[in-house]
């Protein structure tokens, strides 16, 4: 019980201030959005593609990606594909959406 209690204590204590747990950045708690473009969608076979830039200081392995409609806000699965850890390939098959992405 003793380490039992100990875990939880620390659970408990730690307020993720960069002493006593990780520090949390603003992307931590802000909603991160971009747009990505109905004009910049190139053809790959039967789909399009654009190949998306994460936001600085962010990588592709550490969010998650959430893809809208920007016309209304419906969510949609594209196909996503990583390139690199800051780079991703968005594929569609409607080349006149504008979409919206949102890192979480």
């Amino acid at each position: 019980f003793p380490v039992t209690i100990d875990s939880i204590q620390k659970m408990n204590d730690h307020d993720h201030n960069g002493t006593n747990s990780a520090r949390l950045t603003s992307k931590s708690v802000t909603k991160v959005t971009a747009s990505i473009s109905s004009a910049s969608w190139s053809a790959s076979g039967a789909l399009y593609k654009q190949t998306i830039t994460m936001p600085a200081g962010m990588n592709y392995d550490d969010f998650g990606v959430e893809f809208r409609n920007s016309a209304n806000g419906y969510l949609i699965h594209p196909t996503v594909e990583k390139v690199t850890a800051t780079t991703y390939d968005v594929y569609i098959n409607d080349n006149t959406l504008n979409l919206t992405v949102q890192y979480t």
